[in-house]
């Protein structure tokens, strides 16, 4: 009877952390600074038409009564205050969720999370129809196309070839 001696399995490589090599990451491209320029140019366009809306809210509050009465002809006066505060807190709560969340993507887009683009891209949708809904109600519509344009704008840019390529996982990294 033969005993073969068999050699024990090598032993697995563990190096601690800060022996490791680090990862190699790629210079940001032009398209993600253009995206994300963007993008903070649709927040601050957007912060700008809430405070313009703060700042003239009787005014905007005397259009929404007008348009709640317009609908709403046959209900008692106390009925249609209630819906037409009801729509400013709408109109304000809304708009501020909304440029609070595009700035949070944002920043998170910049430091290289891929799942942000997604995130951008649905708050972007619910952004257009917060803004059809509220186009009659705010002080100066044109913010609203402005922020839109600089959101697709930002969107389009995020989405680039050399956008992808920057934002793919680095070895050894976590996105």
């Amino acid at each position: 009877m033969t005993t073969h001696h068999l050699a024990p399995p090598p032993r697995p490589r563990h190096e601690p952390p800060w022996l490791e090599q680090p990862a190699v990451v790629p210079p940001r491209p032009r398209a993600m600074t253009v995206s994300t320029v963007l993008w903070l140019a649709a927040v601050a366009i957007g912060t700008a038409g809430l405070v313009l809306t703060l700042v003239d809210l009787d005014q905007v509050r005397a259009a929404v009564l007008a348009d709640v009465t317009g609908q709403l002809p046959n209900e008692l006066p106390s009925t249609r205050d209630r819906v037409a505060a009801a729509v400013l807190g709408v109109i304000i709560g809304g708009g501020a969720v909304i440029v609070l969340l595009q700035l949070g993507f944002t920043l998170a887009m910049a430091k290289r999370r891929r799942w942000a683009r997604v995130a951008l891209v649905l708050i972007g949708l619910i952004a257009v129809g917060y803004d059809l809904g509220a186009v009659g109600a705010v002080p100066l519509p044109v913010l609203i196309g402005l922020a839109a344009a600089a959101a697709l704008a930002g969107t389009v840019a995020m989405f680039l070839p050399a956008a992808n390529v920057w934002l793919r996982p680095v070895r050894g990294g976590r996105r």
